[in-house]
C-alpha cells in the first residue's frame, strides 16, 4: 500500500486522478486497499473491491457495506476488521 500511496502522490502532483482496484483478494487485504485508497486526495476514480463478490467467504468477520456505492473506512483499530477465526478453522488444510 505504501506504493500506491507514493504513486498516488506522483500523479497527484501531475494534477493527475487515481483509482484503486482488486483481485481475487481476500477481505484483510481488501481493507488495506481501502484504507490506502481513501488518504489518497486524488482517488477520485471508481475504485473496485470485488474479492467479495469473488469467493467463498473473504476471511473477516465484516465485510464491505455499500449505501449509494460508498463504503465507509471503519475507524477502528488496525485495518477496522477482524480474521474470521471460525472460518480459518474450517478451510484450515493441515500438511
Amino acid at each position: 500500500m505504501v506504493n500506491f500511496v507514493k504513486t498516488a502522490a506522483i500523479a497527484q502532483a501531475a494534477n493527475i486522478p487515481v483509482w484503486h482496484g482488486s483481485g481475487n483478494d481476500l477481505g484483510i487485504l481488501e481493507k488495506s486497499y481501502l484504507h490506502a485508497a481513501s488518504i489518497a486526495p486524488n482517488c477520485l476514480l471508481v475504485s473496485d473491491f470485488v474479492g467479495s463478490w469473488t469467493q467463498v467467504d473473504d476471511l473477516i468477520t465484516e465485510g464491505f457495506t455499500f449505501t449509494n456505492s460508498y463504503t465507509p473506512v471503519l475507524q477502528t483499530p488496525g485495518l477496522g476488521c477482524e480474521l474470521d477465526l471460525d472460518v480459518l478453522e474450517k478451510y484450515r488444510v493441515d500438511g
